[in-house]
């Protein structure tokens, strides 16, 4: 699955708005990802799936019982996503945006991670999604 987001906006949203929303490439992806948060004897490590992948956020399953993150794992809760794209590894903090169990409770459950923003590798992190997305565009065409 490959998206370029590239919604005209409404005139309710501002010109530098819509030109970030422009700029903004999601990409689909099935990769390893660990999310740290914080837990009540330091953080805690929550491994799953990357789904897919923009320079503003991130939606992942998390191989966990939904029972066990009760609590934990909820929307605002402050995290370090650290996945690897291309050749590049990244550790982006973020928060918890999104939550909700998968469709089989026994795959996990998914989360959405907005990015902090600006955070430092940002820009490296944009270039490499558009270096997978124009992968996976090649691949598609049988190049």
């Amino acid at each position: 699955m490959v998206t370029i987001e590239s919604d005209k906006q409404a005139s309710s949203v501002s010109t530098a708005s819509a030109k970030e929303r422009r700029r903004s490439v999601r990409v689909g992806v099935n990769l390893p990802i660990t999310l740290s948060a914080p837990g009540p004897d330091g953080d805690e490590q929550y491994r799953g799936r990357l789904l897919d992948l923009s320079d503003q956020a991130l939606r992942c399953l998390l191989r966990v019982d939904p029972e066990q993150v009760t609590g934990r794992l909820e929307e605002g809760l402050s995290v370090v996503a650290a996945f690897t794209l291309g050749r590049r590894r990244f550790a982006v903090p973020g928060e918890i945006w999104w939550r909700q169990l998968s469709e089989e409770s026994d795959q996990g459950v998914q989360r959405i991670v907005r990015f902090n923003s600006p955070f430092a590798e940002s820009a490296t992190l944009y270039r490499e999604i558009r270096l997978e997305l124009t992968r996976q565009q090649r691949l598609a065409q049988g190049r």
